[in-house]
């Protein structure tokens, strides 16, 4: 039954990254110089990514959010919440991570064969990101779909009753998001100031070359946290292949609570949820507390 939707989605993704890989050798437009923006876009600019957060957390919160505390207790109580959003994490560490790590490595290999002028690189690394995005673009359900029956094959089959099908899915599914995060944050990135850092890290002062390190993490390493952490996220939500392709007995907390969800609302149901949506919150706040600390032992480890 899938077979048609796919096959839609395929042609016009492919007819997209066909043109896309074709218009990097078309000439580009001519350079005009930058103005500084208008108020009123000024205030649009920040004004969607305002009311798209209002639109999806300041009011849900507030229709239940009496709700919600009123039954924090019995939430609190429930020892299946906790494993079941531990569950859940672990899903979204396993692919969001990777996918990330993949994004960056295959965004770095296509940035180092454009700047080798080679024309011929250059295509096979736009290829490349092009090719490894289409499976994550026809949606977490057709992967999911076609997974599933790829692991029911004899020689595939060992692998059926654990979790890598769905993490496979979910890293799949990620890889093209994480590669169009990073694009967007490479773009605003001062590449000059980047090469100054890196630079600073070959003087011989080992206080010179924490600095350098700290100053090469606010300009560009910290977006990539960003980004491994809004992917991570984006996977501990994504419930399509946990609940296609996770073994039996393992069901993450998105799924229960999606579940759930269908018999109406409650005090109880309504508190879940909001666990379940502030512990990842707290475990990437917690990862950008301990980044300082961290970093800071290591890298006296390594200058010694």
């Amino acid at each position: 039954d899938a077979l048609l939707p796919v096959g839609c989605e395929l042609l016009v993704l492919v007819l997209l990254m066909t043109f896309a890989f074709r218009s990097q050798f078309l000439p580009g437009p001519p350079k005009v110089h930058s103005s500084t923006p208008s108020c009123w876009m000024r205030w649009l600019a920040w004004g969607l990514p305002v009311s798209a957060c209002a639109a999806v957390l300041v009011i849900p919160f507030a229709l239940l959010g009496r709700d919600m505390f009123h039954g924090l207790l019995g939430a609190l109580q429930d020892r299946q919440v906790y494993e079941e959003i531990f569950i859940a994490l672990g899903f979204g560490l396993a692919s969001g991570l990777p996918a990330t790590v993949a994004a960056a490595l295959l965004l770095r290999f296509a940035v180092r064969s454009k700047a080798s002028g080679s024309s011929i690189a250059g295509s096979v690394a736009t290829a490349s990101c092009l090719v490894c995005s289409l499976p994550g673009m026809i949606g977490s359900l057709a992967i999911s779909l076609v997974l599933l029956w790829l692991f029911q094959e004899p020689i595939l089959n060992d692998v059926y009753d654990t979790s890598f099908p769905a993490i496979l899915a979910l890293f799949l599914f990620l890889l093209p998001r994480a590669l169009l995060l990073l694009l967007l944050f490479e773009a605003v990135t001062p590449q000059q100031g980047v090469h100054t850092a890196r630079l600073l890290q070959s003087t011989p002062d080992q206080a010179r070359r924490l600095s350098a390190g700290e100053l090469l993490w606010q300009l560009r390493y910290r977006r990539h946290f960003l980004v491994a952490g809004i992917v991570t996220i984006w996977g501990y939500l994504e419930l399509t292949p946990v609940s296609i392709l996770a073994p039996p007995g393992v069901t993450s907390a998105p799924v229960r609570l999606y579940n759930l969800m269908h018999y109406g609302r409650s005090m109880v149901l309504s508190a879940m949820l909001l666990l379940a949506m502030l512990v990842p919150l707290a475990v990437f706040l917690l990862a950008a507390l301990l980044r300082r600390p961290v970093f800071r032992v290591a890298g006296r480890a390594l200058l010694r």
